[in-house]
């Protein structure tokens, strides 16, 4: 009987890798939302996942002011005005305790306590806001997984999309607001950063020095940007090693 060997250096497969441009999709499973607490005898915040979570929409909406006159050629004429954002969720209902991120949810709720947020994208960058509990609704059908599902509204705006730095290699840090503002003054974790680490100018710009940024821990952090116009705005930044 013959022998039969199968050669595997000659049958070797390799699938090639789908070339990946600028416009790569992304899941919508891989978009997290997670509430900030502090948990047990911690005395700093920690991130908790929603548990259970199954989607969110993030919406960013401005007002419209009517602008029109006689003399706009027959057209409206709109304007930009207050911005405000929300973040409707669903997920499933977990039993009670058994999860930080919703128990945080409904304490906030409990105590008409604002929440901070983060929404974190598929690439690990994310955004971070204060918000306030608008609804909280378990629905619970006979033939199905209870849910729950809630909405946040904003107070106060949503943070950039995060940029990494690496301490090794940090650079210049431009973000951008409300170009009728100037950014007087700026904090992280409650304390003033020197007028010598950061740029501002008058077309709502402002530049956190990379050989400032180069100084700061690894780890997430969240700068409160305050403005001449009054209230501020939240840059994040993810340092890293």
């Amino acid at each position: 009987m013959n022998r039969f060997e199968f050669d595997l250096q000659r049958f070797a497969l390799t699938i090639p890798d789908t070339p990946v441009g600028s416009a790569e999709a992304t899941a919508g499973k891989d978009y997290l939302l997670y509430i900030a607490a502090i948990v047990g005898p911690a005395t700093t915040e920690s991130w908790c996942i929603l548990g259970g979570q199954k989607g969110a929409t993030i919406d960013e909406s401005s007002d419209d002011i009517d602008a029109t006159t006689k003399t706009t050629g027959g057209y409206k004429a709109t304007l930009q005005g207050l911005t405000s954002w929300s973040i409707d969720f669903d997920a499933l209902a977990l039993l009670p305790g058994s999860d930080n991120g919703v128990t945080a949810l409904k304490i906030a709720k409990a105590q008409r306590k604002q929440i901070k947020v983060k929404v974190r994208y598929p690439d690990n960058s994310y955004r971070v806001g204060w918000c306030s509990s608008s609804t909280y609704t378990v629905e619970a059908s006979h033939d199905g997984a209870a849910t729950l599902k809630g909405k946040l509204n904003g107070n106060g705006p949503l943070s950039n999309e995060s940029v990494f730095v690496s301490i090794a290699a940090a650079a210049d840090q431009i973000f951008y607001f409300d170009k009728k503002s100037i950014a007087t003054s700026v904090k992280l974790d409650g304390t003033a950063v020197a007028a010598e680490n950061f740029t501002a100018t008058t077309e709502g710009q402002i530049t956190l020095k990379g050989t400032y940024l180069a100084t700061l821990a690894a780890g997430e952090h969240l700068f409160y940007v305050y403005l001449s116009t009054g209230g501020y705005a939240l840059v994040a930044i993810n340092v890293t090693a």
